[in-house]
């Protein structure tokens, strides 16, 4: 997982590789959109969640930002195939 900060240093956007996407799915994973952390037991739909590691209410589930537009998914490096939701 990779966090795109924008010139002022926070957090636009998440990059996540097919198969992190997956574990996040299966384990209901969340992202911190202050300081980036994978908080895990969050609901799909989450919102404004206390993170565990920074303490900011601004833990979101990973399916939420990807609707958000704030996640890209992108290939493991091993197929050939385009990922497709």
């Amino acid at each position: 997982m990779k966090a795109i900060k924008n010139k002022a240093g926070k957090i636009r956007k998440f990059t996540l590789t097919e198969s992190e996407y997956m574990e996040h799915r299966e384990e209901y994973g969340g992202l911190c959109v202050r300081c980036g952390y994978d908080q895990w037991g969050v609901e799909p739909d989450a919102e404004k969640y206390k993170c565990e590691e920074c303490g900011s209410r601004a833990v979101y589930g990973t399916e939420n930002l990807l609707m958000m537009g704030r996640v890209d998914i992108v290939d493991d490096g091993g197929a050939d195939d385009d990922f497709t939701i």
